[in-house]
């Protein structure tokens, strides 16, 4: 999220067992009707496994490694400032067994 309220909200519901990406709030939206919503894909791991997610974010794009790579989701976002906080938040128990931040440098 940033400071201005412009935020990318992934997701995972155990009752369909998918996973959801939303980028209804990412900034600019409005230059085409499906691309403000919601997305979702299936997890493919057996119910019940711990989950695994990998996330790789820059400037514009957010990719989600699920499951060791079982499940992979890509979106693109178009935020008028960087994006620079994070949130954790569960209505379940979890215990997050490792958590990792690696800042990526530019390529320009």
């Amino acid at each position: 999220s940033d400071a201005a309220g412009e935020k990318v909200v992934f997701g995972y519901n155990p009752n369909n067992q998918q996973y959801w990406l939303d980028r209804g709030a990412s900034g600019m939206v409005n230059f085409h009707p499906g691309f403000g919503g919601s997305f979702s894909a299936p997890r493919l791991a057996s119910p019940g496994e711990d989950l695994d997610l990998v996330f790789v974010m820059d400037r514009s794009s957010i990719e989600v490694f699920a499951d060791k790579g079982l499940t992979v989701m890509t979106g693109l976002f178009f935020s008028q400032q960087p994006l620079t906080g994070l949130r954790v938040n569960t209505t379940d128990t979890y215990v997050i067994k490792k958590m990792a931040y690696t800042a990526l440098g530019s390529a320009w």
